[in-house]
């Protein structure tokens, strides 16, 4: 009788978890068990959709076999086209959970990505001095 690799490593004991996952196929999730709701179903991480909420979706979206007219297109490239104030800015950053307003060297600037742009080094730097110790005059809001 001829031993396959993983007979032999399984004979010592050398047999990994995911060896025996790989190699046995009968293999089941201890933590799913034998019958799984979810087997062949996307996990609903970032990148990988739903295909039942896809499906869902194309039944019952309002705007199914709508178009826009021409005249609200129009309008929509033109409300888009032009540059927000910056009263608007300011909403936008204070709503924001993502954006921390931050103090450098006395300049209150709206968010990291603002100070960057402003002052001409990278977001990686900023972000890094505001929270070095060393950099008193740079700090978070």
């Amino acid at each position: 009788m001829k031993l396959t690799e993983y007979n032999k490593n399984k004979a010592r004991g050398r047999v990994s978890f995911y060896q025996k996952k790989k190699d046995d196929p009968n293999w089941v999730n201890p933590r799913l068990g034998k019958e799984s709701p979810l087997k062949g179903v996307p996990s609903g991480r970032k990148g990988i959709s739903n295909p039942k909420h896809s499906e869902w979706m194309k039944e019952n979206n309002p705007f199914r076999g709508k178009t826009h007219s021409e005249e609200h297109i129009q309008k929509l490239r033109e409300v888009n086209s032009e540059p927000k104030s910056e009263q608007h800015k300011n909403n936008i950053s204070k709503n924001s959970p993502n954006n921390k307003q931050c103090i450098i060297e006395g300049v209150v600037y709206r968010s990291v990505a603002e100070a960057s742009r402003q002052l001409n080094i990278s977001e990686n730097t900023v972000r890094g001095r505001v929270k070095n110790k060393n950099f008193n005059n740079w700090c978070y809001e």
